[in-house]
């Protein structure tokens, strides 16, 4: 297991603290202590949760489904859970308080098109 999917699965519960959308077609999901990179997330996945996280959500789910990966959130408003799928997902330590800022473009560059 990678260990980006460990930590994931470590902040299943998590309060989702704020979602941007960067370059390069990256969605940047904000948790306790971590910023999340998603890539090659599509526009209707995105603005789907980006609605969602208007509100209070939380990580319900992440996972592996063949090369993609999958993250899933919840309220307690919407029936459904939004699902984001995407071709890469990295997660670097949060700028909730710890101190350490984001190279967000250096991290966006690493992406390449799936």
């Amino acid at each position: 297991m990678s260990t980006d999917l460990e930590r994931l699965h470590q902040l299943v519960g998590t309060a989702v603290l704020g979602v941007e959308r960067g370059g390069s077609s990256v969605l940047w999901v904000r948790l306790r202590g971590w910023d999340v990179a998603i890539a090659d997330v599509a526009a209707t996945a995105c603005s789907s949760f980006t609605d969602m996280a208007a509100g209070a959500c939380r990580l319900i789910g992440a996972g592996r489904y063949g090369r993609f990966w999958w993250l899933s959130f919840a309220n307690d408003h919407t029936p459904h859970p939004a699902v984001l799928l995407g071709t890469q997902v990295h997660l670097v330590p949060g700028r909730d308080g710890l101190g350490i800022d984001v190279d967000r473009t250096r991290v966006e560059s690493e992406y390449s098109p799936a």
